[in-house]
């Protein structure tokens, strides 16, 4: 929990503030998230600094709920309403917030799939680039190639060298860059609540 975004719809109320605070003192950084945010300033006290963060959100609008989910780890609402529409609130409201964590998370996923193709993408275009530029002068320089650079040892072999190299090295690259980036994300993002329906949803996109 320490460190991850945590939304609390409703963290200002009566539940809310003791669920706030018991996050806080797990190291959670919590966006509360109410139609009057003011009334829940209080917390900064229960946290450290800039550990509690808050916005304006509407359960009732799923706009404002979307923006309220945007980049957290997780969400809670504890909305509720003693008299009034009961059905906006506890029904609807509800629903806005379950289907605003499932796409966020769902676009989280995308988002991270995007940034891995856009590496490979740059990577093998580099390969092709330099086996490319191999071919090219195989087809149109071999006196250029066959020219001695050393005792015994030709430009080409030398060229044919890096060509080979170079695959190894840009395999290396993606493969640290996983380690290092994706890898760690993936593992968060599938740890997140809610990741298996997140992915269900994804896959039903996708059909």
């Amino acid at each position: 929990m320490q460190d991850k975004v945590i939304t609390v719809f409703g963290g200002s109320g009566f539940l809310g503030r003791y669920v706030v605070q018991a996050l806080l003192k797990q190291g959670a950084r919590v966006r509360i998230a109410a139609r009057t945010p003011g009334d829940g300033w209080y917390l900064k006290t229960q946290g450290g600094i800039g550990q509690t963060q808050f916005v304006a959100a509407d359960i009732r609008q799923p706009e404002s709920v979307a923006r309220a989910v945007a980049g957290a780890w997780g969400v809670v609402n504890l909305v509720g309403i003693l008299d009034g529409d009961f059905t906006a609130f506890h029904v609807d409201g509800a629903r806005n917030v379950a289907d605003a964590a499932r796409d966020a998370q769902i676009a989280a996923t995308r988002t991270l799939a995007r940034s891995r193709w856009r590496v490979a993408a740059v990577l093998t275009l580099v390969m092709v680039g330099v086996y490319f530029g191999f071919i090219l002068l195989v087809a149109y320089r071999p006196a250029l190639l066959g020219s001695l650079v050393g005792d015994g040892l030709s430009l080409g072999i030398v060229l044919g060298a890096v060509v080979i190299v170079s695959a190894w090295v840009l395999t290396l690259l993606y493969v640290q860059w996983a380690n290092r980036v994706y890898d760690p994300a993936l593992a968060a993002l599938r740890a997140m609540p809610g990741a298996e329906a997140a992915a269900r949803g994804q896959q039903g996109g996708a059909r």
